[in-house]
């Protein structure tokens, strides 16, 4: 927090009123989040001060956090001081079990129990619990200053807590340089999402007007500039405030100084440091390396001393302006050029000297990330022995904190460092750095490591090395890299031979999973029932859980379900005994999967909120993608397509900055999907093909269903020249693509291809259209597009059996957009067949698919249903049959379709099919209209 007041803000005066509004309405009870963003200098956290300094006045209790730059910032680092200040001595007492979450934000407050069972969810909500408590009596501010340099941890809990605020007596301030937010995708990513939440305010500062810069150098000075120097800072800085105030005071005593920024304004930070006095000026320079406020007794050691004169170099530092009055620098620019003033060995030598004496405190493993940051920096004059073992220990906090990301950066600095150790060692980084890779959800970082990993153990001719090297990717599978991933396995597997059941299990699990699913059919299930056998013979849970993962991608076409089931309940009862949540939420994953085949789409929403639960514990990123995905396919099984775009976007995101090019095109092939269903197009590179996925028939099969949804027929004819064979799509996307070929075939009149694809499909009539492991859409009973490729084929009577019977289960699946899909193809059945009363039920189907379309914003399905309509539906009025007219007449004694069916004893279904016809044979278009017709007739009669 900053040290001295802000004084007064000039130029600002909007900006302030803005932030008074939102002060007053956070503490009347309404929660508010306000960013404040701009380039390095602009004011922002002046401007954080200032309002700091009203909610003081206002009697609410203020609590900031800044991030750091420096790399050995320990995780969470901005909300640990905001923590730190916001709990006092008898905090474990007042919150109890919380305070247990609470220990892995501030170690160093509350003792961490390394035994208990934790989640970043509950860590996050135990920091979102406190602050609001706090807050509810009095108020309370939260400043998160220079987010820019946020740990991966701290932006989550951000999130966490913006999500929380609708109705909590808190304002949340957050700034950030706008120019290096962008640089982070988790950053940019997140400050995308906190951007529509409907509590923000985004403020950017820009600089201050020609009037401001002259009002600033007037304060600055203490008498008014002349016009000359104005226009020559203000042209020069832009109305930056830091730099009008650096380069005005040394144009003021040199006006002939650099016209150039920013090198004018470092020369003239560096004219301020030149004018200390030599001994407080070094002390400056070696404070700039510790990052954070200066410790002055730490920074007696380290110069070597006493703290008397360091405190009088520090005191004469304070005066000159160049730190606060709390020891810390007035400006990140002014400790990066005394930094600067070091020399490289000055500079390596300072590190060492620090990471030394912090290595020698009692708070050491506390103070991780710090000294081991000053080792890394102090190399190649330091100990690289050191650094590794502190880099290590780091990485091992970080991931004790479920810092994941800072984890695996920490890995990187420790694998760089141990340049000239051995390889056994250096082999052993890797592979750690590639778990916790897989585990921060950086894909392509997690390959780079194996690789490295691999070819070590490839020079020390180590098998058990390199089995573990490539056991690093763990269960992760993902088409991108599979070749690369199957010949590392079996590279493995042939080193090791049979020397090794519980690697060999583990090795053989991983190798199904990376196997083409259609060339090596049958070596996947070789592979996968020995690695099953295996692991139940040598009893490890780690080895049973990979059999399994392996299995259940095996098992992943139709005739696979009720095995999948059950490995779905192995693999949850699996977690729930050695208490592994991953593991459970995967058990969910795969009975999610399975559900929706089965068309049990209240069940598997069930499993989504379930894994909801455990995603927010686990908060793992490719866990909370996975659940995204379950998200989208129910979304689309239900007609919501808005928010089935809402999450391709997330998923995308969260792949893009993982490196994930799996998860990239699977984010893409969603927008796709949605697009054939509303007509509206997906972003452009959702359409693009791509070789690592035309095998798996996505975008070969999409793009020509896209181009029949917007009326391109020629276009999707050209295309569906090429769509792949039956025989050559892997189990998990059978379904899915045989649908498609239905659908394409119908439209384009391929009775051959329609053939194929029924003998294809009509084994599993009674099952749903989704992918059988890894389900990103759902469209609905297989009967119905049995029904579809029945027409196409000429079978009419099959054709309209089926696509009855579709409708039936769609109806009991609870998919209006697929209810919706088997009218419009019935009504096309009935139509094309002719028989007596199929012209009026095709124009009723279709009045009734043209209506829900219209509701769900299908642009295609309402196109095609209308011009059903005009072409059967548009013949003069007929005369009703006896039971219709029956029906009419029930209608107009104010019955429901429900009691209508109760009444005659028919289906509801069937009852509003009935009503439609009459509608569509008189001519009307509402129930109101028919009760009217039957009291007319009625009275003629």
């Amino acid at each position: 927090m900053p040290g001295a007041g802000v004084g007064d803000l000039v130029g600002r005066e909007r900006e302030l009123f803005l932030l008074d509004g939102r002060l007053r309405a956070a503490l009347g009870g309404a929660g508010q989040v306000v960013s404040v963003s701009g380039e390095p200098g602009i004011g922002k956290t002046r401007l954080a001060g200032h309002v700091r300094d009203a909610a003081t006045a206002a009697g609410m209790r203020c609590f900031w956090g800044r991030a750091s730059e420096q790399d050995g910032a320990p995780a969470y680092w901005a909300f640990r001081q905001i923590v730190r200040r916001a709990v006092d001595a008898s905090v474990p007492d007042r919150l109890g079990a919380a305070a247990a979450d609470l220990a892995h934000v501030v170690p160093d407050l509350i003792a961490l129990d390394a035994g208990r069972r934790v989640d970043r969810f509950a860590v996050c909500a135990a920091v979102g619990d406190l602050l609001l408590a706090v807050a509810e009596e009095t108020g309370a501010l939260v400043v998160v200053d220079d987010l820019q340099w946020a740990d991966a941890g701290s932006v989550e809990m951000l999130e966490h807590l913006v999500d929380r605020l609708v109705e909590a007596r808190l304002m949340l301030l957050v700034t950030y340089r706008d120019s290096e937010a962008g640089a982070r995708l988790h950053l940019a990513h997140a400050l995308s999402g906190i951007a529509r939440h409907p509590a923000v305010t985004p403020i950017r500062l820009t600089g201050l007007s020609r009037a401001g810069v002259a009002a600033q150098l007037t304060g600055l000075l203490g008498e008014s500039p002349d016009d000359v120097l104005v226009e020559s800072i203000n042209r020069r800085t832009r109305g930056n405030p830091f730099f009008v105030r650096e380069l005005g005071l040394l144009l003021v005593q040199h006006p002939a100084a650099d016209d150039r920024l920013p090198d004018a304004v470092r020369a003239a930070v560096g004219v301020r440091l030149a004018a200390l006095p030599d001994d407080a000026h070094h002390l400056v320079r070696v404070a700039a390396l510790f990052g954070g406020d200066v410790d002055a007794t730490m920074l007696a050691e380290v110069v070597d001393e006493p703290l008397p004169a360091v405190l009088d170099g520090l005191d004469a530092a304070t005066r000159a302006g160049v730190l606060t009055s709390s020891a810390g620098f007035v400006h990140d620019l002014v400790a990066e050029v005394a930094r600067a003033e070091l020399s490289t060995a000055e500079r390596l030598d300072v590190h060492a000297r620090i990471a030394a004496r912090l290595a020698a405190r009692g708070d050491a493993w506390q103070r991780a990330e710090e000294i081991a940051h000053h080792w890394l920096s102090s190399l190649p004059v330091g100990d690289p022995v050191e650094a590794v073992r502190w880099a290590e220990r780091a990485a091992a906090r970080a991931a004790e904190q479920l810092a994941w990301e800072q984890a695996a950066a920490m890995f990187a600095r420790a694998v760089h460092a141990a340049g000239r150790a051995e390889p056994a060692e250096r082999a052993r980084l890797l592979r750690l750095r590639a778990r916790a890779c897989l585990r921060a959800y950086d894909v392509s970082a997690a390959h780079d490591a194996v690789r490295a990993a691999a070819a070590i153990a490839r020079e020390l001719a180590d098998p058990v090395a390199l089995a573990e090297a490539v056991l690093s990717f763990g269960d992760f599978a993902d088409p991108a890299g599979r070749d690369e991933r199957q010949a590392l396995c079996e590279e493995a597997l042939a080193a090791l031979s049979d020397r090794d059941p519980l690697l060999r299990a583990r090795l053989l699990a991983q190798l199904a999973s990376h196997l083409d699913p259609v060339e090596s059919r049958g070596r996947v299930e070789g592979a996968t029932d020995e690695a099953l056998a295996l692991a139940e013979q040598v009893g490890d849970a780690h080895a049973l859980a990979s059999a399994l993962h392996a299995r259940q991608v095996a098992r992943s076409g139709p005739e696979g379900l009720a095995e999948r089931l059950r490995l779905a309940d192995r693999m949850s009862e699996l977690g729930t005994t050695t208490g592994d949540d991953e593991r459970v939420l995967w058990g969910h994953l795969w009975r999610f999967d399975a559900l929706l085949q089965l068309g049990k789409i209240d069940a598997a929403e069930v499993e989504v909120l379930r894994m909801a639960r455990l995603v927010e514990r686990l908060e793992l990123p490719l866990a909370r993608w996975h659940l995204g995905r379950a998200g989208a396919a129910i979304a689309f099984a239900r007609g919501r397509f808005v928010e089935v775009r809402r999450f391709a976007e997330d998923m995308l995101g969260r792949a893009a900055t993982a490196r994930h090019r799996g998860g990239v095109h699977l984010a893409r092939l969603l927008y796709a999907l949605v697009a054939t269903q509303t007509g509206k197009p997906p972003p452009t590179e959702a359409l693009g093909a791509d070789t690592a996925w035309q095998s798996m028939a996505g975008p070969g099969a999409i793009l020509p269903l896209w181009h029949l949804a917007v009326g391109n027929v020629e276009e999707a004819r050209r295309l569906y020249a090429g769509f792949p064979p039956a025989d050559t799509l892997p189990p998990f996307v059978a379904v899915p693509t045989l649908q498609m070929k239905v659908e394409l075939a119908a439209a384009l009149d391929d009775r051959a291809g329609a053939q194929d694809a029924y003998r294809h499909l009509s084994p599993w009539a009674d099952l749903f259209v989704c992918g059988g492991a890894g389900a990103l859409h759902f469209t609905g009973s297989i009967h119905t597009w049995l029904g579809v490729a029945a027409r196409a084929s000429g079978r009419l009577d099959d054709a309209v059996r089926h696509l009855r019977a579709g409708i039936e289960a769609n109806e009991r699946a609870g998919s209006p957009p697929c209810v919706a899909r088997s009218r419009l193809e019935l009504a096309r059945a009935l139509a094309r067949r002719g028989r007596p009363g199929d012209a009026e039920e095709a124009a009723a189907s279709a009045q009734l698919a043209a209506a829900e379309a219209e509701r769900l914003d299908m642009a295609p399905l309402l196109r095609w249903s209308r011009e059903l309509q005009a072409a059967y539906g548009g013949a003069a009025p007929g005369r009703l049959t006896t039971r219709e007219r029956q029906i009419a007449e029930l209608v107009a004694q104010g019955l429901t379709n429900r009691q209508i069916a109760a009444t005659v004893h028919i289906a509801e279904r069937t009852a509003e099919t009935h009503v439609q016809r009459c509608l569509t044979k008189l001519g009307l278009t509402n129930r109101t209209q028919l009760a009217a017709w039957v009291a007319e007739s009625t009275y003629r009669a």
